[in-house]
C-alpha cells in the first residue's frame, strides 16, 4: 500500500496551495462597467474584506479587489455584495464583553455589504464581522443606512441587568409608512421582530410588497445521496494463533456495493463534507499451515459476509466547479457473518470441522481514502482500510483490504 500513500502525499501539498472555488460572476467598477468573469466564492460566515477575481479568456492570475476599488460584485445565482464607504457601529450586541451603559462608538469603514432581499422601494444588506451582525436598509437613489440596535449592562444601581434599545424598529416603521400606509399587519410584525436576517427579510418584503430575495437558501441543498460500486482485494493472516503461525497470507478480490448520503456544511463550494456509508462486501481465505509434528497439516477456509457503516470526513484539497481532489479519514464499524471450515490431515487421513472459530461478528478499522469528483455527480474514489482484526477465543486473523470504487450523485448540486 506504499503507492497508495505516495498518491495521497504528493497530490495534498501541491492542492493545499490551490483551495479556490472560481464561479461565475461580475463586479461593477467604480466608473459603472460590468466585467464579467470568475469570483472565488469563499462561502464567507463574516463579510470577505476582499476577493479574487478572473475575467476570461485566458486569465492565469486573479485580480484582488477591496471595497473602494469596485462598486458590487455578483456571483451568479448565489449571491450579491455592494461596496459601501461610511460608519458603522462597534458595540458589541452578545456575550459577556457588553459595555456598561449604551456603545455609540462607531468607525468610518469601507465594507462589502451582503444584499438580502429587494424590491421598487428598499433594499436589504447584511455586514457581518468578528464583533457582530449588521443590517442596512437603503432607499432608491440614497445610501445604506444601518438599522440600530445596542445591547448593554446597565451602570444605574436601581436598573441593574441587560438593556437593549431597539432604534430600527422606528427606523422600519417610518419607512413602512412611506411606502405602505395603513397597513397595521406589517406595524404588527415591526413591532414584534428581532433583529435577524429572517424577520427583518420578511419586513422589507412586505415593505416592497413582494417576496424577492436574490438568493433562496434552498437553492443548493445541505445534503445529497449517492450510491457505488467497486471492488476490493483484501489481505488476510492468522496471527498468535500456534496452529497457524507457519500459514501463509491469503488473498481475495470481490465486489462492494455502497450507498450514503453527504452532509455539505458549503453546499456551493462542498469543500468540507461529513459523509455516511453503508457497504456491503464479502471475503474467501483459505490458509495452510505445514507442522512438524503429528499432524501434517492444519487448512482452514473462511467466507466472510460484512456490512459496514463508515462515517467519514472529506475535505476537497483541490476544489474548481468541475474537478475537486479529496482525501478523507473515517471509522468503519464492520458487521460479520462468516462460514468456516478447519481440517487436520494426519498422513492420508483429514478431519474436517465446520464453524469451529470463533470470529468477532462485530469489529472495527480505520478507512483512509482519496478520490476525484467531476462535475459534482461522479467520484472516483481509492480505499484502504488499515489492518486491524477480526478474531476471538484462540484465533485471531489480522486483515487488510484496498478498495477501489465510483460513486454517483443525485439530486441538485
Amino acid at each position: 500500500m506504499k503507492y497508495f500513500y505516495l498518491l495521497l502525499f504528493s497530490i495534498i501539498p501541491a492542492a493545499v496551495f490551490s483551495q479556490t472555488n472560481f464561479q461565475k460572476g461580475y463586479i461593477i467598477k467604480a466608473a459603472g462597467d460590468t466585467v464579467r468573469g470568475y469570483i472565488d466564492n469563499r462561502e464567507w460566515n463574516i463579510n470577505p474584506e476582499v476577493i479574487k477575481f478572473k475575467a476570461p479568456p485566458g486569465d492565469v492570475k486573479a485580480v484582488q479587489y477591496k471595497p473602494a476599488d469596485i462598486k458590487a460584485f455578483v456571483i451568479s445565482g448565489i449571491n450579491e455584495y455592494q461596496s459601501y464607504t461610511g460608519y458603522i457601529s462597534m458595540g458589541k450586541t452578545q456575550g459577556t464583553q457588553l459595555s456598561s451603559g449604551i456603545d455609540t462608538t462607531t468607525i468610518n469603514a469601507s465594507v462589502f455589504l451582503k444584499l438580502l432581499a429587494y424590491g421598487e422601494n428598499v433594499k436589504l444588506y447584511a455586514y457581518t464581522d468578528q464583533i457582530k451582525p449588521r443590517y442596512f436598509v437603503q432607499e432608491n437613489g440614497q445610501q445604506p443606512v444601518e438599522l440600530k440596535y445596542n445591547v448593554f449592562f446597565s451602570n444605574k444601581i436601581e436598573d441593574s441587568g441587560i438593556l437593549s434599545t431597539q432604534v430600527y424598529k422606528g427606523q422600519l416603521s417610518v419607512l413602512a409608512k412611506k411606502y405602505m400606509p395603513g397597513n397595521e399587519k406589517l406595524t404588527t410584525l415591526i413591532t414584534r421582530a428581532e433583529y435577524s436576517a429572517a424577520q427583518l427579510t420578511v419586513i422589507v418584503n412586505a415593505i416592497n410588497n413582494s417576496k424577492s430575495t436574490p438568493v433562496k437558501s434552498s437553492e443548493i441543498p445541505h445534503f445529497r445521496l449517492f450510491v457505488g460500486a467497486g471492488f476490493g482485494v483484501s489481505k488476510s493472516k492468522f496471527d498468535g494463533s500456534p496452529e497457524f503461525a507457519t500459514a501463509n497470507s491469503s488473498s481475495s478480490t470481490a465486489p462492494v456495493f455502497d450507498a450514503g448520503i453527504d452532509f455539505l456544511p458549503q453546499p456551493h463550494s462542498q469543500r468540507f463534507i461529513v459523509r455516511a456509508e453503508l457497504l456491503y462486501t464479502r471475503a474467501n481465505s483459505n490458509f495452510e499451515a505445514d507442522q512438524a509434528g503429528p499432524v501434517d497439516k492444519y487448512t482452514a477456509t473462511i467466507t466472510q459476509r460484512t456490512f459496514a457503516v463508515l462515517p467519514q470526513v472529506i475535505y476537497n484539497f483541490y476544489n474548481s466547479e468541475s474537478v475537486k481532489i479529496y482525501a478523507g479519514l473515517g471509522v468503519s464499524a464492520n458487521f460479520s457473518s462468516y462460514k468456516t471450515t478447519k481440517s487436520v490431515t494426519v498422513d492420508t487421513y483429514t478431519v474436517n470441522y465446520n464453524n469451529i472459530f470463533d470470529f468477532n461478528t462485530a469489529w472495527v478499522s480505520i478507512p483512509v481514502e482519496a478520490g476525484v469528483i467531476l462535475n459534482k455527480r461522479l467520484d472516483i474514489m481509492a480505499r484502504y482500510l488499515l489492518p486491524s482484526d477480526y478474531g476471538g477465543g484462540d484465533y485471531n486473523v489480522r486483515v487488510s483490504s484496498f478498495q477501489i470504487g465510483a460513486h454517483w450523485f443525485f439530486g441538485k448540486h
